[in-house]
């Protein structure tokens, strides 16, 4: 039989005999033995060895600790946000065999559906969404909220504030897991190494201007543009 995924829903029924149909199997995924109700996040769940303590009470003739789910996902990204995911069981009742799609709508798991009786083996199908590029950044804002509020910040580095929050006046200290600012100081200590975002939109160093071989610029030598503070900061000559 090997390994699967599972989606459960109270409300399926089998097509032939009305029984209700409850767990669904699919081998589309990653196959790590997950189980999704109506609702819930369709990722995979992070494991942890239990205590040895835990073991000798609950476990006491297995050698070694098993491992359990724990409540964290192993990413805050769905395995897919829209879709239809094939799913296949047997009726305990009538002992039809089923085919269905399990349907997935912003990366949660909503229900069975097109449940066939011996029907033929289906396709992953994805679903582009329909949301405007508004709705979409809304609902990231939503999720970012969520992770920031309930992340516990084990994890976090320094780095100069972005131009986006105002000139290189401080550092601020961010999260390394959900991002969220923790603490932001104003000043510099120019012994002290700093990260710079290369991807910050805002940020974009003066490149310098090229020159042909052999030729001598006339006039005054021209001066660098950035002062003595911003070449420690930048470690630039």
């Amino acid at each position: 039989m090997g390994l699967f995924d599972t989606f459960i829903d109270e409300d399926s029924t089998c097509p032939n005999c009305k029984a209700k149909v409850s767990d669904w199997q699919t081998k589309d995924l990653d196959n790590l033995m997950e189980r999704w109700k109506k609702g819930d996040f369709v990722q995979y769940r992070k494991l942890e060895i239990i205590t040895e303590e835990e073991r000798k009470q609950k476990y006491p003739d297995d050698k070694f600790a098993p491992l359990r789910r724990t409540k964290q996902f192993v990413s805050n990204i769905p395995l897919m946000s829209y879709g239809k995911i094939p799913v296949d069981t047997s009726c305990d009742d009538c002992e039809a065999w089923l085919e269905a799609y399990a349907i997935i709508q912003g990366g949660r798991f909503s229900g069975i559906v097109k449940i066939d009786v011996d029907g033929k083996d289906r396709d992953l199908v994805l679903i582009r969404s329909e949301k405007s590029a508004k709705e979409l950044r809304e609902e990231f804002e939503e999720r970012l909220s969520s992770l920031q509020m309930s992340c516990n910040h084990e994890e976090s580095k320094w780095q100069i504030l972005p131009l986006s929050e105002g000139p290189f006046i401080g550092k601020m200290r961010v999260c390394v897991r959900c991002e969220k600012t923790l603490e932001t100081i104003s000043g510099f200590d120019e012994h002290e190494k700093y990260e710079i975002d290369p991807n910050d939109p805002f940020f974009h160093p003066v490149p310098r201007r090229k020159t042909e071989t052999g030729k001598k610029r006339k006039g005054r030598a021209r001066q660098s543009r950035m002062s003595d503070h911003d070449k420690t900061l930048y470690g630039r000559p």
